[in-house]
This record gives C-alpha cells, structure tokens and sequence, in this order.
C-alpha cells in the first residue's frame, strides 16, 4: 500500500509538512506580562503562505486569511478580495467566503472568477467542494466530488476545463466487522491494523476527473482512464495524487503520484534505494495528454515537492522544483556538492524547464529552493521568463542556444524578510507577504517599473501594543567544525552585562512571526522573552560535508544537534549573555526526539526540559505500530534492528534505554493525532523509564490534538504550561494555575522534592 507523503517526509525528513501554510499564531497577554485584563487571549490572524494570488488582468489580490475563532474554540478560514486600484490604501479587502478550511487558490480565465477548495467538517469527517466565486455578484459554483474529497485542481486558460484530484474513499463492511469480531482475524506483518470507525476518513489512493464546460450539454464530469507504458487503462492510482497543473491550453495535465516501483532504469539511482529501503512509497511527476490519454513519468526524478509545475502561455513548456534526473550531470554534480541522503532533499532543489512534447530537461537555475506558490512570469516556453530569488531579487532569465542564463535581476522588495507570492502577466505588479520574528504576515505589493512598495493589509493591529524581545541572528562553529546559527531572542527590557536564563528551541524557517513559534505546540519564544528569558532558536543543518561520520546508521543527526546546542550555549556565556546553571531545551516532532536523545546522552546539565509529540526511535518503535515504513526507518537510524549484531546500538542510543541519564525535569505532550482514544502510544516507553526510575517527568495528553495543536485552546494551554513550567524551574515562580488544571503547581512541588533528592545521584548503565 502507498504511503501518504506527509508520513514518509515526518519519518525521512523529520520535517511535518502542513497542508496549508503556517498556522496562527497565539499569545496568551498573561504569558506575555501585559498588564491589562488577565487572561485575554490574542490570537493572530494570519496570511497563509502560497495561498495569495493576482488576478490576470492586475485589478485584484486575492487571499486566505486563517482566522481563529476563540469563543468557537476553532480556527476559520477567510478568503479575501483586494482592489489593486489604489494600493498605497491599506485595506484588508472583503470576505468572500468563509469555511473550516480554504486552500488551493487560483483564479479563473477573464480575472472574474475564482476557485477555491472550501472543507466542512463534520464530527471527524471532512467533505471538500470546488467552489467558483464570481467576484462581482458573489454568486457561487459547486462542482462536487464524487468522493467528497479534492486533493487538487487545476484549470485551462479560459476555465472551460477543470482537472480534479480526489481520494478514494473507503466504506466499512460492517459485515466483515461482525465476522471478524466473532473469530477473529489474522495480523499482517507490517501492516497496520485500521480502526474500523475511521475507514470512510481513511483515503488511500485517488481518482482524476475532468470537468468539461466546451460540451454543448454544458459540464461534463469525466474520469480519466490513462494508457501506461503497457497500452492498458488505469483509473486508479496508488496513494496521493496532487500538485494538478493543467497547461493553459488545456491539453495536458502535469500532476505528481505515488509510484509502487520506480521505473528499471532508475534502479541504479541512490534515490530510488534510500526510498526503497524505508519502505515508502517513491513519489513522481506524471504527465498525461488529454488529447491521447497517453500517460508518462514527466521528469525522471522523485518528486519532492509540494509545489505544482508551472507552465509557460503558450504550453510549450513547464517548470519544476525538483531534485536532478537520475544519472545526469546535474545529479553527479550535486553528489560532489555534498548530496548523500535524502534527508537532504531541501537543499539540492534545482529549477528545470521540460518541454511538454519533446521530454527535453534544461536546468534553469541550480540549488534553486525558491519556487513558492507560481511565481514565475513566463510568456513563452522558448523565451525569457521572470523567477524570484533569496533577498527580494527578481531575475529575468533567457535560454541562449540551449542553455538558460540570467541577463538581467532588479530588486522588488527593498525589504529582505518579504516573501514572493505572485507576479502579474505582464509583469507590472509583484505580491509578497512581509512578516518577520516581531511582526505578524500583511500583504506588500511592488510596482516593479517604479520600484515603490506599498503594505497593502494591516491584519493583526492589536499586536502593536505587545511588546517583543529584541532579535538577532547569530552564528557560531559546533566542535565537530559544522557552522550553525540561529535567532537570539533577547528578554524585553535586556541589560547588557546581565547573564540571563535561557531556552533552546528548533525554528522552522528564515522569517516568521513568532509570538508562539513556527510550530504552534510547546514552542512560546516571544512569551518567555516576556518573563526574562533569552530564547535561542537554532537551525539545524544536513549539510553533510561537515557532519561526523563516526556514528552507526543515522545517529549522526542526533550528534550534530547536540553539538551544535552545547555549543551554542558556550557561545552565549562567553558572550556574558546567559546563566550556563539556567538552560532549557524544547522539542517539538522530530526535535522531540533530539532532545530526548541529548537528555540522555550529553554531560550538560539542563535546567529543565520539554519535549512534545515524538518517542521516535525508542524500541516500541519497531512493533508497536507493526507497520513497515516505522521498522525501516527506526532500522535505518540505527543501522539494524532491535536483535542480532545491531542489538547493542538500540541499547546505547534509544533514549528509553538511558532513561537513567536524564537529571532534569522533563515536560512531555503528545496529542491523540485528531482521533486517538488510546492514549499516547508513542510517549509511554520513554516516559515509563522516566518515573520507573523516580524521574521528575508529568506527561500530558491532548486527545483530539493534531500536530501540530490547531485549536486556539489547546495552543494556548501548550504554551503557558510551557511557560509555566521553565519559570517554576528555572525562576522559582508560581503563578496563577489554570482553571483546567488547578493542581499543576501542588504536583510540581512533588516533583521538585523528587528532582532534590535525586541532585548529585550518579546514573548507573
């Protein structure tokens, strides 16, 4: 069975992709030290990234705003129409439309109409609709999914033709559920048994449709049957098919799907071994032409991406942000550049144009991560097309017997922290978001002739009386040579030559606001940087001509983190910033695990410690799931399994097994996923070593949390119990408990005697 994308990159990558842009963002005034009502709540209204776009004509802006609703205890999505007429007017436009959830934003032909993917949810099920709005008279469109689930669109030039993605749902047999509960089933190795009430949420594989408006009998719905390599039809595809991006002219459809074995002449490809041997699915681009119904592999490199192919006018051509074709000397390149893993992937995007008839790949740009939500101004696939780089930069890039060369670049936004997020046709206007580590995401339009910029939203203007830590970024070498850097948070009110207690955390990317972190579970940075921390959040770095080389399997990433934090720590006292007696450390996901590895494998001693949503690569990982994708990947970190010659690896490294080591309070959360009546599996291993071994550990579970938190109350309740528990450690402060929790400080008090007697023990192995 194909594996959702989402999982193999939380497992290869360590990186969980959200569906639709960084959430908002929440502060809790009382966390913050504000000194008005206790207790109010500000949640950020927040632009969601790759979800903006300019009508064709220039005239209008559209784009979807993530909405909390506080008193509903939810979180709504806006989509939002600005006129273009006057853009020095800072105007967050009207609302065209509410939803439990918007995404896939794009306008339709005349700059008239436009579609969106709109969710109702209902209970714990979801149903998507396509929804056309026409932007004068309000009135809408549905076009229904057969499934009730859309995981992608795209439309023609004109709108007359739409493609559509959608999952296969699957029904219960509440037959087959009787017979199996009456004698029982057999258990298949590695594969996962379902919660027979989750089934019809549950969407394995997916159909393509195309609505046809050029029929003289007005829309037709079609499911598309394609001809492989073998001549026969298929309209069934293994796992998640999305990213639709049908060519202007309507003939061709450019799409990525789940591959159940990647084609023989890849066989040499590391790609294809990594893949294979974590027992996940290859993802690729397919291309299929509607005119033939022929179907191919459109590029001969997985496709890991969640950016869809951009097409030229005229529909000759498409670009692509991907990896290079297996056995090019884009590809050998690369490897010279430090490639080896694909927990890499990020850093070795290339931008490729192919030709839609021919197959002829040409490398655009080289290392080129930039490609967003369609960014890129092409008129024709045989000349020069306008692509936006780091900083800002937009470059007009023109191929020259055969080969792409930029010729010209001029700086759009003066301003490096605006993000791209579309480029008019003609090239006149520029879109970006603007948001930074102090200041919350508003729209910021360009006139790319005159250069002015404008801010065109004012979303959030209640944070302007918020006050922030100031922020720097800062870099230092770790001990194995590997360069790392990440944001100084400073304490609101900071003295130089004060030394001030101190919170790592993982950040997630260059420019976001973060009044709560770029995740929205446990991470508060801006709060604590309220209540006299410094706050530094780090990247992590994969560059693997650096790293250690000395570790079994994958262990060479935990290494580096906990080099890379000590390291930075030293870097901040020497500087006389931080009290080296007063750290802590917060993990979130795959960082969960990197803490609960460096607690249990460092000399340094941590003042205190969270760790929410992971337990990866403790040994429950192997079976508990009995899944394969967990038990390859658990295999590949420690370069075996759990039995036999590489028994004693799991035994020196899984943070369970060393439990023993840990000498601070630990804070762990782990949500139920959206639906897990259960508890939390994956936390019980580690957190059963912990107060087994009389550890000060508290673990707390949010039920139907998702990962990360989306409710405005579970967000809230994750960071002030975060912010709660580094000032009880670190500062010796209680503040007020929360209503839902009024025992947490007379349970803490506990803990602490427990944390004083265990002072100065020595762990044993």
């Amino acid at each position: 069975m194909a594996t959702n994308r989402v999982i193999y990159q939380q497992m290869l990558v360590g990186i969980l992709v959200f569906c639709f842009g960084q959430l908002g963002t929440v502060a809790d005034k009382r966390a913050l030290g504000v000194t008005d009502a206790v207790g109010t709540r500000r949640i950020a209204r927040d632009v969601v990234h790759d979800e903006v776009a300019i009508s064709p004509d220039g005239t209008h802006v559209a784009f979807i705003v993530d909405a909390p609703n506080v008193s509903g205890n939810s979180n709504n999505y806006e989509l939002h129409l600005r006129s273009l007429e006057d853009p020095t007017r800072v105007d967050n436009g009207r609302v065209l439309i509410r939803a439990d959830r918007l995404r896939g934003l794009r306008w339709l032909a005349s700059s008239r109409k436009i579609a969106v993917i709109s969710t109702e949810v209902k209970s714990q099920f979801e149903e998507d609709k396509l929804t056309i709005i026409d932007i004068a008279s309000g009135k809408r469109e549905i076009v229904e999914s057969p499934t009730k689930r859309i995981r992608s669109f795209s439309a023609d030039a004109r709108g007359d033709r739409i493609a559509l993605s959608v999952a296969v749902t699957r029904r219960a047999d509440p037959a087959a559920h009787e017979t199996q509960n009456r004698y029982g089933f057999r258990v298949s190795p590695g594969e996962p048994i379902i919660d027979p009430s989750l089934v019809e949420n549950w969407y394995p594989d997916s159909y393509l449709y195309l609505v046809d408006s050029t029929a003289d009998s007005g829309k037709k719905l079609t499911k598309l049957r394609p001809l492989g390599a073998s001549g026969k039809p298929s309209d069934v595809f293994n796992g998640e098919v999305s990213d639709l991006s049908l060519s202007p002219d309507g003939r061709f459809l450019v799409f990525t799907y789940e591959a159940e074995k990647a084609p023989e002449s890849w066989r040499n490809s590391f790609y294809v071994r990594q893949f294979e041997s974590s027992a996940f699915a290859l993802p690729l681009w397919g291309l299929l032409d509607l005119s033939t119904n022929a179907f191919r592999v459109a590029f001969a490199a997985p496709a890991y991406t969640y950016v869809p192919a951009i097409w030229s006018d005229d529909s000759r051509a498409f670009v692509v942000s991907a990896l290079p074709p297996e056995g090019t000397r884009w590809e050998t390149q690369d490897f010279a550049e430090g490639f080896s893993h694909i927990a890499q992937m990020d850093s070795f995007l290339h931008l490729f144009a192919v030709d839609a008839r021919s197959g002829l790949v040409s490398e655009v740009l080289h290392r080129y991560t930039g490609l967003g939500g369609g960014y890129v101004a092409w008129p024709a696939g045989d000349g020069p097309m306008l692509v936006p780089l780091e900083g800002g930069v937009l470059a007009r890039i023109k191929r020259t017997l055969g080969k792409w060369q930029e010729i010209s670049r001029s700086t759009v936004f003066s301003d490096p922290i605006v993000a791209f997020q579309g480029i008019t046709r003609n090239g006149e206007l520029a879109i970006g978001v603007r948001e930074d580590i102090r200041t919350p995401p508003a729209l910021i339009v360009t006139n790319l002739k005159s250069g002015q910029n404008h801010a065109l939203t004012d979303l959030n203007i209640e944070y302007r009386d918020i006050s922030m830590g100031e922020v720097e970024k800062v870099s230092w070498t770790n001990k194995y040579g590997v360069g790392c850097w990440g944001y100084l948070i400073k304490p609101v009110g900071y003295t130089s030559g004060k030394q001030y207690p101190l919170v790592i955390m993982n950040k997630s990317r260059e420019h976001f606001f973060v009044s709560d972190g770029s995740y929205s579970t446990a991470f508060p940075p801006q709060v604590l940087a309220n209540d006299g921390f410094a706050v530094l959040m780090v990247q992590y770095s994969f560059d693997s001509r650096d790293l250690p080389t000395n570790f079994p399997g994958g262990l060479t990433e935990a290494y580096n983190w906990m080099a890379m934090v000590e390291s930075g720590v030293d870097h901040l006292a020497d500087q006389g910033i931080i009290d080296k007696t007063k750290v802590g450390i917060i993990g979130f996901s795959r960082t969960s695990w990197k803490t609960d590895f460096m607690l249990t494998h460092t000399d340094f001693r941590f003042a205190a410690a969270s760790s929410a949503d992971g337990g990866l690569y403790n040994y429950g990982v192997e079976w508990i799931q009995n899944d394969h994708g967990f038990m390859a990947d658990a295999e590949a970190m420690f370069g075996g399994p759990p039995y036999g010659e590489t028994r004693e690896n799991w035994l020196k490294y899984a943070p369970a097994f060393n439990a023993q080591h840990v000498r601070c309070p630990l804070l762990m959360e782990y949500t139920g996923h959206g639906h897990l009546p259960y508890g939390p599996n994956n936390a019980f291993e580690f957190f059963t070593a912990l107060y087994r071994q009389n550890k000060a550990v508290e673990l707390y579970f949010y039920p139907l949390g998702d990962h990360p938190l989306d409710t405005p109350s579970e967000r809230v309740a994750s960071l002030q119990r975060n912010v709660d528990w580094f000032r009880f450690w670190i500062q010796d402060y209680e503040g007020k408990a929360p209503d839902y929790d009024p025992d947490q400080y007379a349970r803490w008090r506990e803990l602490r005697k427990l944390q004083e007697q265990n002072q100065g023990k020595v762990p044993t192995n």
